[in-house]
């Protein structure tokens, strides 16, 4: 079974989010002003009241007081769900890392593609997001995500694309990358 993650990365507008109606997609942040993924993950607490306040579907959080994933239903039931694995210094839960993590836990799942992450391939850690401008993100004109932040990302996603050796994950970029020392268990496409 295939699963989309539906980053936020400039990428992704090379796509129709109506080409993933009919599929399992996990999406990340403001996503959900777009588009109603069948499950939505939250990185940080300002997104996570808009969410709450705005959005009807499925989404998930991170609960970094307990150390834990929170999913919350549209009927508002609460789930605490496993602590988190890995939970140590210089492992980041960003809402992407943490996308990434929910669709390879799903029953069943034996791809994951990656659609909108271009942080963790940008060669130059100079990338912006598509909701540039909006609430809870940086001005249009900023063009570069902290440096830390996008290693920290590349590190952790690297981190669960290792523990989940069995599934194959796929990149979904408009040019494939050159990228030395890939996971065995990581491919590129120019489409979905």
């Amino acid at each position: 079974m295939r699963i989309y993650v539906l980053g936020n990365g400039e990428s992704r507008e090379n796509f129709s989010l109506s080409e993933f109606d009919d599929k399992i997609t996990v999406g990340c942040n403001a996503l959900h002003r777009d588009y109603s993924p069948t499950l939505l993950v939250a990185g940080d607490s300002k997104i996570t009241q808009e969410i709450r306040d705005n959005y009807k579907g499925n989404f998930l959080y991170r609960d970094g007081k307990q150390k834990r994933f929170v999913w919350e239903t549209p009927v508002g039931n609460v789930v605490k769900i496993e602590k988190m694995p890995w939970w140590k210094s210089g492992f980041s839960w960003y809402a992407g890392v943490s996308a990434v993590y929910a669709a390879a836990c799903w029953e069943g799942v034996t791809e994951v593609w990656l659609v909108g992450f271009d942080s963790l391939l940008a060669p130059k850690e100079k990338v912006n997001n598509i909701y540039k401008g909006t609430p809870c993100y940086c001005a249009p004109k900023v063009r570069q995500i902290a440096a830390l932040n996008v290693r920290q990302s590349r590190n952790s996603t690297r981190d669960v694309i290792r523990h989940f050796p069995d599934i194959e994950f796929v990149f979904v970029l408009p040019d494939i990358p050159k990228v030395p020392d890939e996971e065995p268990n990581v491919r590129y496409s120019m489409t979905i």
